[in-house]
């Protein structure tokens, strides 16, 4: 499992890193942050730029190998958002990726720049909003998302 949980990462870290290229010309200067990269997050809580953010658990057999469980949460952060637009515009492009019924592949990307062998493939079971992660930051919002998944054997 400790190998799944690497190319589950690594393709969240993949596709956040997609998303904030494809919002780029919207929103400038926007980034993206693992929640539990201690510096990573702090560098961007210090910014006022825009950020997509998520945070990743370990993959857990259900109801056994090959098959996994797997939650995780995906949002953003803005800061001097007036209203909540940019908020409003961010969370509503992560949500319409992240659906029920939406598949996404696996792969192990954290040794390759390419493409990388397909590991897993993961289906959005559900997702709910979830509770606020950084006291006094009232510019997050977090959406916990629950997947399942089937390991390539």
């Amino acid at each position: 499992m400790s190998d799944l949980f690497i190319a589950v990462k690594s393709t969240l870290d993949r596709f956040m890193a997609d998303q904030v290229a494809a919002l780029q010309a919207q929103f400038p200067g926007i980034q993206f942050a693992e929640v539990d990269d201690q510096v990573q997050v702090a560098d961007q809580l210090a910014t006022e730029a825009p950020a997509l953010i998520y945070s990743v658990s370990n993959p857990s057999p259900a109801p056994r190998f090959p098959l996994f469980s797997l939650d995780f949460a995906v949002g953003a952060k803005t800061v001097q958002d007036k209203a909540n637009y940019v908020m409003a515009d961010l969370v509503s492009h992560l949500l319409t990726l992240f659906q029920p019924g939406y598949r996404m592949e696996v792969r192990d990307y954290s040794g390759t720049s390419g493409v990388a062998p397909l590991v897993a493939t993961l289906m959005i079971v559900s997702v709910a909003p979830d509770y606020q992660r950084f006291d006094r930051m009232a510019g997050v919002r977090l959406f916990g998302v629950t997947a399942r998944g089937c390991e390539v054997v």
